[in-house]
């Protein structure tokens, strides 16, 4: 569970922060997709505070719940405005999160 929440803590922090920060490649991606940039300062957040609330054993499953609903996003953005090739990371994601999730049970 702490390899996985790790993994997550380390992937999200990095991803939200480049949303956060707004690197120009973020920009340009969440405006592809027709999303305007709020929506990916919604987005960052989500991630950065799921990449901390991960490693949290009390908050661990509900940061799994958020990310693996922004990881479900990003597969649909993906299958919808591609590019396609790009969908096995999301997929990845979700199901690390899923991971995180099912070994965090009481």
């Amino acid at each position: 569970a702490w390899l996985v929440s790790g993994l997550l803590r380390f992937i999200f922090l990095g991803a939200g922060g480049a949303k956060l920060a707004r690197q120009p490649m973020m920009i340009a991606q969440f405006q592809s997709f027709g999303y305007s940039v709020w929506f990916m300062y919604l987005v960052g957040a989500i991630e950065f505070t799921g990449g901390i609330l991960v490693m949290i054993p009390r908050t661990s499953r509900i940061a799994a719940v958020a990310l693996g609903c922004v990881m479900v996003g990003a597969i649909f953005s993906l299958a919808i405005h591609g590019p396609h090739e790009r969908i096995a990371g999301p997929v990845v994601l979700l199901g690390l999160a899923a991971t995180a999730f099912l070994l965090r049970r009481r």
